[in-house]
């Protein structure tokens, strides 16, 4: 599947098409994924079961999204604290409203890498 993904870049934003693979065997492997609202990121999380994450999801009814994707499949025998690093990295890329820890971390880093 393709989606037009809107970001903000250092307070810019941005626009790119981003193809996702729907793959239905997701279980026993790292990943990062995403809920997106309206062809717009809003929450990226991580996972083993991407599947029951998403179920999970649905049944919270906390976050309104209308489709969902795999973003990083990362590689296997990773650590916790990197998968983690490539879970912040998507955070920070995407700004999705609510990974609000992170999107925190995100603008100060920002705030300091213009303040150079």
């Amino acid at each position: 599947m393709r989606y037009l993904v809107k970001y903000k870049f250092y307070g810019k934003d941005k626009k790119l098409y981003k193809n996702f693979s729907n793959e239905l065997k997701l279980k026993f492997n790292y990943y990062v994924y995403c809920l997106i609202h309206k062809n717009k990121v809003i929450y990226i999380g991580q996972s083993t079961n991407v599947i029951g994450r998403i179920k999970q999801h649905i049944k919270e009814s906390t976050k309104e999204f209308d489709s969902w994707n795999v973003v990083k499949k990362v590689p296997y025998g990773v650590t916790a604290e990197e998968l983690l690093d490539y879970e912040k990295y998507y955070i920070k890329l995407f700004s999705p409203k609510y990974n609000i820890q992170h999107n925190k971390d995100a603008e100060k880093e920002n705030l300091k890498v213009l303040e150079d």
